[in-house]
């Protein structure tokens, strides 16, 4: 089974998020180094599509900064219209979420089977993907430190019975 693609919806998302001090700039390179962060921590396939208005492009321009996809649309495509191409296109739209808060765009991948979620779900999926991921750790470090003690135990019952076999000798 192929795992889940995410198709960000990028400038949605970051302008719901955007803090008001901050440049475009800095804060889409702010959510492109935070994405990749925690895509890499949970081994998330993620591919980031901006609207791509300053290059007069007849093809998307896409490349990568590490773990996530990032992709800027030619001027003549919105990065809406090249998420739902993705989706129109591809062999298996079940495959992919989409994550937006435009109600259009979310409906119309929808309509071919690729799940939707809002920015909001998406930020709530990742948190619980993260506590999941710490609390398996945790309970594979308990287990290790379990499994010290337990030899620590085991050995001290074998030192034992050696000290009582020797001693019937």
């Amino acid at each position: 089974m192929m795992p889940m693609h995410y198709l960000v919806d990028a400038y949605n998302f970051l302008f719901k998020i955007l803090k008001k001090s901050s440049s475009l700039d800095k804060s889409r390179q702010s959510l492109i180094e935070e994405l990749n962060e925690i895509a890499a921590e949970l081994n998330l396939h993620v591919t980031l599509v901006f609207d791509g208005a300053e290059e007069p492009l007849s093809l998307p321009r896409r490349g990568h900064y590490h773990t996530i996809e990032i992709v800027y649309t030619p001027k003549s495509q919105t990065a809406d219209e090249y998420i739902y191409d993705v989706i129109t296109f591809c062999r298996s739209p079940a495959q992919f979420t989409v994550v937006t808060n435009d109600r259009e765009l979310s409906s119309r991948c929808h309509q071919h089977r690729a799940k939707t979620m809002t920015i909001h779900q998406f930020l709530h999926l990742l948190s619980k993907k993260k506590i999941k991921k710490k609390r398996l750790k945790n309970s594979h470090d308990q287990a290790f430190r379990d499994s010290d003690r337990e030899i620590a135990r085991l050995l001290l019952i074998f030192k034992k019975r050696m000290l009582i076999d020797n001693s019937e000798i």
